[in-house]
């Protein structure tokens, strides 16, 4: 278990961990594949809080957004 900006995580950190895939499952969720063979869903509506990614908000902006 291990901390990271306030959050607390369950597992171990991976030095050199890459995300290798992300497949869109909608409604601004994700499915983020990592170099470990984790998968994880990630919420986007939590991050349009950010300046930096409100813009993503607008639908059209986040279906541009490539995936592999």
């Amino acid at each position: 278990m291990y901390e990271v900006d306030g959050i607390v995580y369950a597992s171990e950190p991976q030095e050199g961990m890459l995300v290798t895939g992300v497949r869109d499952t909608g409604d601004y969720i994700i499915l983020v594949t990592f170099s470990t063979g984790e998968t994880r869903l990630v919420d986007c509506t939590e991050l349009f809080e950010l300046p930096v990614f409100a813009c993503l908000e607008d639908k059209a902006a986040f279906d541009t957004l490539e995936t592999t």
